[in-house]
């Protein structure tokens, strides 16, 4: 009987061949089947090669053709087939496809290394393949191709931009000479790092609330453009928005753990350096002063700890005894539109916490400026000449200064009692800066006077008091800043001269800051004026300076045990005084005065002052 060839060249032998030859024809089926299956792995292999993900997806292409998939796998059953396995055309291969069954485990044995070329033809050209691989390339960022000109696009269709970013057509259109970004969408993936883009926020679990205990400063997580976390999720460091690159942890010195290597960034040093806990164990002041908390000194050292000791034993310090309060209408006592209520101001209240022995001396003068506050305690000399060089036996005479003084805008009189070359009277500034009058208290003989003697004024006295300074407020009402750059600067310059007036080799003295009115809402004029005096003070007196603004304007309303209203939330949420603990704009009220004094008792009492 017949033996038919296919076009592939598989032998189809009919009923009787099938019967005689049926072993030869399987074997000979088999082998060709073989080699056919052998040749197309290796060239699916080198598909494969392209992108490690092509195993996968070429054996989705092959689940598409499920007659090709279930023919192939029964090639091992078919029967009756002889000749030559390599005549075999593509018709025929079809054929038996069609026709025979095999098992896919016996192909596995079987299939040699040779398949002739067509085959591989066929799959190029084949439709079902070839869509399957672009839909295939176009969801995976490695395989996405980059933009062409002159190219036809279908809508949804993504190519990786001139810019790198992956975009996908808005419509079917053919692209021209150069590319044009509207005609394409933007797309989550970056063609330049083969990956969807991500937010960097994603791979932080914990957002610095609190401070770490480590840390010199609280760190919150928009501290930096471009931030990094430890291990633990917290914010250890990263790109600042203006480029420098920070840590927040001190870097170690490999091999000693315990030595960092660059000083830490805090408030009140110029240069701070932090002990192994992360603490500031001392460094250099913005005023070039090195300090530091611990000092260890070798056997033998030239410096003598003890002696020292006591040589700082034999200075001289401020009167425990005398404190001097020193300030404008905030320490006078302003309430109601009312000054000199000395029985409610906060001095008055501070008299009532001091041990037996302490007397509290309220220097305080409504509307007065920091300098003019100076030279009414006489912080600041005032050396005057007498105009004609005689003091007359009554009445006012004119008498003129060298000294620069910040006085308030012209017109603003100023009256201070006090002595000139030793005749009592009052020293009255009305309209010049630099002319006043002197009236003795007193007629008498006429005093000769020579030179510029000093005017002692009569609230002299307290340079040996333990002083509570609180000054600025009227410099930033009334724009005052005398010869200097600015209010900030001048306000600064003004206390220096009154603690350099203190004379005992260590000074008790207490720095408070300047406060805000209720209009002083952050980010306004006035506002920033008192943060700069602030920050001038803290800087200047690190260890002597009490931020009373601040807890005026977060805790007093608590501290008095007051509901805040929606008026008052809304002023602390501006960084300013909530009007329920005032009296007025600018003054606070009796009950807030208590609190003031309670806040400088526990400072001074704290420090042994008193």
């Amino acid at each position: 009987m017949a033996v038919e060839i296919t076009p592939l060249g598989f032998q189809k032998p009919d009923g009787y061949e099938l019967v005689r030859n049926g072993d030869n024809a399987i074997s000979a089926n088999a082998a060709k089947a073989q080699e056919l299956h052998a040749s197309a792995q290796g060239r699916l292999g080198a598909i494969e090669t392209k992108n490690s993900e092509q195993d996968g997806r070429l054996n989705s292409v092959e689940s598409k053709n499920a007659t090709q998939d279930a023919r192939l796998a029964n090639l091992d059953n078919a029967a009756g087939f002889t000749g030559d396995p390599l005549t075999l055309n593509d018709a025929a291969f079809a054929e038996t496809l069609t026709n025979g069954t095999a098992t896919s485990a016996a192909l596995d044995v079987r299939l040699t290394s040779r398949v002739p070329p067509i085959v591989a033809a066929a799959i190029a050209t084949d439709p079902t393949i070839t869509a399957s691989a672009a839909t295939m390339a176009q969801n995976t960022a490695g395989l996405i191709p980059a933009w062409k000109a002159t190219t036809a696009y279908v809508a949804g269709q993504r190519v990786i931009a001139p810019s790198g970013d992956v975009v996908a057509a808005k419509i079917n259109f053919t692209s021209g000479a150069t590319y044009l970004a509207t005609n394409w969408n933007a797309s989550t993936q970056d063609g330049r790092i083969g990956a969807n883009e991500f937010n960097i926020a994603d791979l932080y679990t914990k957002k610095v609330d609190d401070s770490d205990p480590r840390l010199s400063r609280k760190v919150q997580f928009g501290d930096y453009a471009q931030p990094f976390a430890d291990k633990d999720g917290y914010v250890a460091g990263g790109v600042q928005s203006d480029g420098v690159f920070n840590f927040e942890k001190s870097p170690r010195v490999k091999g000693q753990q315990d030595v960092t290597m660059r000083p830490l960034n805090t408030t009140g040093w110029a240069i701070p350096f932090a002990d192994k806990d992360g603490y500031v164990a001392g460094g250099i002041r913005p005023d070039g002063t090195a300090e530091f908390f611990k000092v260890k000194l070798p056997p033998g050292a030239a410096s003598d700890p003890l002696g020292d000791a006591n040589l700082a034993a034999g200075y001289t310090r401020s009167s425990r005894y005398r404190v001097a309060a020193i300030g404008d209408s905030l320490t006078d006592g302003y309430f109601g539109g009312v000054a000199n209520q000395d029985a409610d101001s906060y001095p008055s209240k501070l008299q009532a916490l001091m041990p037996a022995g302490v007397t509290v001396f309220n220097l305080g003068n409504s509307g007065y400026t920091t300098d003019e506050e100076a030279v009414r305690i006489g912080a600041i000399p005032l050396p005057l000449t007498v105009t004609g060089g005689s003091i007359p036996a009554s009445g006012p005479v004119d008498v003129t200064t060298t000294a620069v003084i910040g006085w308030r805008a012209s017109g603003t009189t100023r009256t201070i009692p006090g002595t000139l070359a030793g005749v009592p009277g009052t020293l009255t500034r009305t309209t010049s800066d630099t002319v006043f009058t002197f009236t003795r208290t007193t007629s008498g003989s006429a005093v000769a006077v020579s030179g510029a003697p000093v005017f002692v004024p009569d609230f002299a006295g307290h340079s040996g008091d333990t002083a509570i300074i609180l000054l600025g407020r009227n410099n930033v009402s009334y724009s005052i800043q005398g010869p200097d750059a600015s209010i900030g600067e001048h306000v600064a310059k003004g206390i220096a001269r009154i603690v350099n007036w203190l004379t005992p080799q260590i000074k008790h003295v207490l720095v408070v800051s300047a406060t805000t009115t209720q209009a002083e809402t952050s980010g306004s004029g006035g506002y920033n004026t008192i943060a700069d005096i602030n920050t001038r003070l803290a800087a200047a007196y690190p260890t002597r300076f009490l931020d009373l603004r601040s807890y005026l304007v977060n805790q007093a309303i608590y501290d008095l045990a007051i509901t805040p209203t929606t008026a008052d939330t809304t002023a602390m949420a501006a960084d300013t005084l909530p009007p329920s603990i005032m009296d007025d704009n600018t003054h606070w009220s009796k009950a807030t005065a208590v609190l003031v004094a309670a806040q400088i008792n526990n400072y001074l009492t704290t420090r042994g002052w008193v």
